[in-house]
């Protein structure tokens, strides 16, 4: 599972999170779902993209099955980091391709 240390410092409280890729926290996984795989989601909008806001939510996308969800900035771990992404992307390289690299 991935964990804060696999997230860029401070992420949490301080990055904008428009189209980052974003660690979920396992715990808002169901048993059945909690693999790495799912915890990667790209954020694509929403008003807790923006740490300042005052709303929390953020529209994002599952990067190993393309499922478009609603989740709440809290629930972030906070933004991958970038060597993270790329171990676990060549690691599983047709997994996170069609979100990552659609074409």
């Amino acid at each position: 599972m991935f964990t804060q240390e696999d997230c860029i410092p401070q992420s949490q409280i301080h990055s904008n999170y428009e189209n980052q890729v974003l660690v979920l926290n396992p715990n808002h996984l169901t048993l059945e779902y909690r693999k790495k795989e799912f915890q990667l989601w790209k954020a694509t909008g929403g008003f807790g993209c923006k740490p300042k806001n005052l709303g929390t939510a953020v529209f994002s996308t599952c990067l190993a099955d393309g499922e478009p969800t609603r989740w709440e900035r809290y629930d972030f771990l906070g933004v991958v980091k970038p060597e993270v992404l790329a171990a676990f992307k060549a690691a599983n390289p047709d997994l996170l391709a069609k979100v990552l690299d659609p074409q």
